[in-house]
């Protein structure tokens, strides 16, 4: 699931998300640790909202700043991993954790949260 090429923009974020789970119908990426669930940018050929749009190496370190940034939230990680930060450069980092908070807390009702993302960042859905 190795993602090459920078996204151009929001719409280019919005459309990689869309695709990745709604028309391919990837799962939530998680995983189970004792009795909790967590989400992972990367695991078994697939990714978070985030994790979907980044290569590999990229999604790897987002993981590992969970033990030295406290969590995972996209906006840590950018702070943290400059590469992050500037694979991110032509996006709205509020869009990036609003794609976050929609797969890692709302995975059951993903389609019609995206939806009102759209509207809030004046997307269109891709057809």
């Amino acid at each position: 699931m190795q993602n090459q090429t920078k996204p151009e923009n929001n719409q280019d974020v919005f459309n990689r998300v869309w695709r990745h789970f709604i028309v391919e119908k990837f799962p939530k990426c998680m995983r189970s640790w004792y009795d909790r669930e967590y989400c992972l940018y990367r695991s078994d050929n697939n990714g978070c909202a985030i994790g979907c749009m980044l290569p590999d190496n990229l999604a790897i370190q987002a993981d590992k700043c969970h033990e030295y940034c406290g969590n995972n939230s996209i906006y840590n990680v950018i702070e943290e991993i400059q590469e992050i930060k500037n694979w991110f450069k032509n996006v709205d980092f509020g869009l990036l954790a609003e794609l976050q908070r929609a797969h890692d807390g709302f995975f059951s009702e993903l389609e019609n949260r995206l939806r009102k993302i759209a509207i809030g960042f004046k997307l269109t859905i891709p057809t």
